[in-house]
């Protein structure tokens, strides 16, 4: 086995990376349009330390992290260890070992107080990954995110979401003019006009230009749709997504405050899911759902309840927090 960091071989890093099919949880961010977004929005770009381990039969495992805010983490997410399925038990705990104790090394050297990793059935399938997180002290955290099985069909899809939901799709059905930018329709004025209103909702600029770039740039290679809803000619409703792997995730919803007594976001919500089951892919994640009670405050609690809506399907994920005392025992 080898290490690979990116630090000193980012040549050899990046063609690993780009070349590997390991499997991931979050997958926008391990795809080369996601990584191009997380990377512009950020104010300040944390120094990569991400590291691949290889052998003679190719990458075993990928791990891409920095340092941000005293943490060990990717983008501000959790980060992944991502393996290879066909690792032999033994070589797999070896595996695992050597990454945790390279992870450790990393906080000590960046000084980072945390380290932040997520498990699930895909990424730990075994729980190798759990149990040595469980043996450092690590606390394990449950997080929930809504994500839709496109496979099912429009008329299943419909069946799937809340009641309330269906009705209020249909009085945006009924009274939003609804348009698009992708692939087909690469039009960067009704872009610029969402980005416009983006700023004009939220009071202020919230991204970097080279973000919204970014965006569009994958929106017009195929990899995402955004749909714009109108009422009387008025731009009232925008519902952004990105795609990745087999997934589209929704990213960006601005719907017009002084019209908030009408179900604005619905619509435009659900076309976005039945178009990208025409773009073939498998999964809709409509987004986190925060728990009540615990760190998130009621309007993070009433927007996941407002994205449990649209299916009733949910997947988890474990989020472990070691402390670098922890982790260095």
């Amino acid at each position: 086995m080898r290490l690979v960091r990116r630090a000193k071989d980012e040549a050899g890093f990046d063609a690993l990376r780009d070349a590997c099919s390991l499997p991931s949880f979050f997958k926008l961010m391990s795809g080369a349009h996601g990584r191009r977004y997380y990377q512009a929005v950020r104010d300040q770009s944390p120094a990569d330390l991400s590291f691949a381990i290889a052998d003679t039969a190719g990458l075993m495992a990928l791990v891409e992290v920095e340092v941000a805010g005293g943490a060990l983490r990717r983008f501000g997410f959790p980060l992944e260890i991502r393996l290879r399925g066909d690792l032999e038990p033994l070589v797999l705990r070896r595996v695992v070992r050597d990454i945790l104790g390279e992870l450790k090394r990393l906080a000590k050297e960046q000084a980072a107080t945390t380290i932040a990793i997520r498990t699930s059935r895909a990424l730990d399938p075994d729980g190798i990954v759990a149990g040595q997180c469980l043996g450092l002290g690590g606390t394990p955290g449950l997080e929930l995110r809504a994500e839709a099985d496109l496979g099912i069909g429009d008329k299943a899809l419909a069946e799937d979401m809340r009641k309330g939901h269906r009705q209020q799709v249909k009085w945006g059905e009924k009274n939003l003019a609804q348009s698009f930018v992708d692939a087909a329709n690469p039009d960067r004025a009704a872009f610029e006009r969402f980005q416009a209103f983006h700023a004009e909702v939220a009071g202020r600029v919230t991204r970097p230009a080279a973000s919204w770039d970014a965006m569009f740039e994958a929106i017009t290679a195929g990899k995402g749709d955004l749909v714009l809803g109108t009422l009387d000619g008025l731009l009232v409703a925008g519902s952004l997504v990105l795609d990745a792997d087999d997934t589209a995730y929704y990213a960006s919803g601005v719907y017009h405050r002084g019209h908030f007594d009408k179900p604005l976001a619905h619509g435009t919500v659900f076309t976005s899911l039945a178009r990208a089951a025409k773009r073939r892919l498998r999964f809709f994640d409509v987004g986190e759902l925060p728990l009540p009670g615990g760190e998130h405050n009621d309007k993070e609690v009433a927007i996941g309840f407002f994205k449990r809506g649209f299916t009733a399907r949910t997947v988890e994920s474990t989020v472990w927090t070691l402390t670098v005392d922890d982790a260095s025992s």
